[in-house]
């Protein structure tokens, strides 16, 4: 309990011990006291809400669930500080050769409504080389499958943002300690890339005004109710090669980069193995204001059969 004032018939009365008796004053009907409770202990708790499952799809778990052509690079988890290492020391400068055209890393306001990069943003942070293929428990005997792909990712990645027309050897023995890329990939890998970087595809991409790699993208999935219902309603990924040009903002090009495969695959199969993607890729462009998309899956490691110069290329036009 605790004392209280009043103002009762115009004189001021004090309650001096919590009985209702003021020292002062007339006492009137009207209450001139109160009470001030406090609890010994506040009984309450915090528990966190359960996680809501999330309503986002990426390409890579579209393809899992649906058996489709599957991505021929590791998934992101984190890298050992001596990968990170292996890639610091290569000394090989990532600043754009002047002249090129190529805007440098990072990039700022890629595409409208789908990816928004300020800076490196966190969708940007982690870019393909943020991944170490560098446990052996899961490596077979010809080495992780997905490492030659990430290391090819990542060198791709570094010659759009440095605008170089090869990559360095230092660059590329940096690249394959980081992702544990074996001799024999070793191999497959200089090949492939010197078969990219020598390309008319690669020209043809290089042309375009505007080219960034790796670009992010968060953007509401396809209209399609089986997909919705199983995988949510948004896409979620990022795009190997993003070509635009400010001058004609319906255009845009893609460029995906697949390692492995075979030559022996038919035309007809390689435009259902790659439908999907295709698909995903052109609706997200298409919700961001691209009428015209080329897609170009680009099978660096196969030679084309009519031009063996060039690398085999799964081409859609949505």
């Amino acid at each position: 309990a605790g004392g209280g004032t009043s103002a009762a018939g115009g004189a001021l009365a004090v309650d001096v011990d919590g009985d209702g008796r003021s020292a002062a004053g007339p006492a009137d009907d009207v209450p001139d006291s109160f009470t001030l409770v406090y609890p010994e202990e506040a009984r309450a708790r915090v528990t966190p809400a359960p996680r809501p499952p999330r309503d986002s799809y990426s390409y890579t778990s579209l393809s899992a669930e649906l058996h489709a052509d599957p991505e021929d690079r590791a998934p992101a988890r984190a890298a050992g500080s001596d990968a990170v290492d292996a890639l610091n020391a290569a000394a090989v400068p990532d600043e754009p050769v002047p002249g090129s055209g190529v805007e440098p890393s990072p990039v700022a306001a890629c595409v409208t409504d789908v990816v928004e990069v300020d800076g490196v943003g966190a969708a940007t942070a982690a870019p393909a080389i943020a991944v170490a293929a560098s446990d052996p428990a899961t490596r077979g005997a010809d080495g992780d499958p997905t490492a030659l792909g990430s290391a090819f990712h990542a060198a791709a990645q570094w010659l759009i943002e440095t605008g170089a027309d090869t990559v360095p050897a230092e660059r590329v023995d940096a690249l394959a300690r980081y992702w544990g890329v074996t001799p024999a990939q070793r191999v497959r890998l200089e090949a492939a890339l010197a078969r990219w970087e020598a390309s008319r595809a690669r020209a043809e991409l290089m042309a375009w005004p505007q080219v960034r790699a790796e670009v992010p993208f968060f953007s509401v999935g396809l209209d399609d109710a089986e997909v919705r219902a199983r995988f949510g309603a948004y896409a979620e990924g990022a795009i190997d090669a993003l070509a635009t040009d400010p001058s004609h903002p319906g255009a845009a090009l893609v460029i995906d980069y697949k390692t492995g495969g075979s030559p022996d695959e038919t035309p007809e199969r390689l435009r259902e193995k790659h439908a999907l993607q295709a698909r995903v890729y052109a609706d997200v462009l298409h919700r961001a204001g691209f009428a015209e998309v080329e897609l170009r899956f680009v099978r660096v490691e196969v030679p084309d059969p009519e031009d063996p110069g060039e690398p085999q290329a799964v081409i859609y036009r949505l």
